[in-house]
């Protein structure tokens, strides 16, 4: 579906709200996914950066992917929205919103009695948690202070009437998270 999106935004920019946004394959957030682990397990320096992220990370960062749709534009600084399919239980697809201004992932599944809250919110930590750490470690200046400790990237959970138990209980892992690296480097 978000393939067929992205081809309408190539053809007719114009109907869509905004010039600043980008629709990513799957392969960005399976990677991200499988790579998570990788991720938590490398140490930051003492300033809280140089963690491992996945491969092609920057490439996705800075537009140079995906091949099919490269926008050649940075996030947080050209691009707002981004908008990538992402596989819950190994055998669902779900979309993804993600507004970088805002710091919120939106998820739309068109089967909500298929997944629960909490499969669903597993599945996008690894998303939100990585993206919130590269924004902090590739903003320059003043922006770097978005993407600080007290910043949080929340997640919206479509049609389901516990979205705001799971958006504050992701919500406080990050923060905890975050947390500990800024004690880390302040130590």
């Amino acid at each position: 579906m978000l393939e067929l999106i992205s081809f309408r935004y190539t053809k007719h920019p114009e109907w869509f709200r905004s010039d600043r946004i980008c629709m990513l394959d799957a392969v960005c957030t399976q990677m991200w996914t499988a790579k998570y682990s990788e991720f938590l397990a490398s140490p930051a320096n003492p300033d809280c950066l140089g963690k491992l992220l996945p491969h092609d990370a920057l490439d996705y960062y800075t537009g140079e992917e995906t091949a099919y749709n490269r926008s050649n534009k940075t996030w947080a600084l050209e691009i707002d929205d981004i908008y990538v399919p992402l596989f819950v239980k190994n055998d669902h697809w779900v979309a993804c919103w993600i507004s970088i201004p805002r710091r919120h992932i939106v998820i739309w599944d068109s089967d909500v009695a298929y997944t629960e809250d909490a499969e669903i919110t597993e599945t996008v930590k690894p998303i939100a948690h990585m993206l919130l750490y590269m924004l902090h470690m590739l903003s320059i200046g003043g922006e770097k202070e978005l993407y600080t400790v007290d910043s949080h990237m929340s997640v919206n959970l479509g049609c389901h009437k516990t979205n705001k138990l799971v958006t504050v209980e992701l919500l406080l892992e990050v923060y905890r998270m975050l947390c500990t690296w800024h004690a880390i480097s302040t130590s």
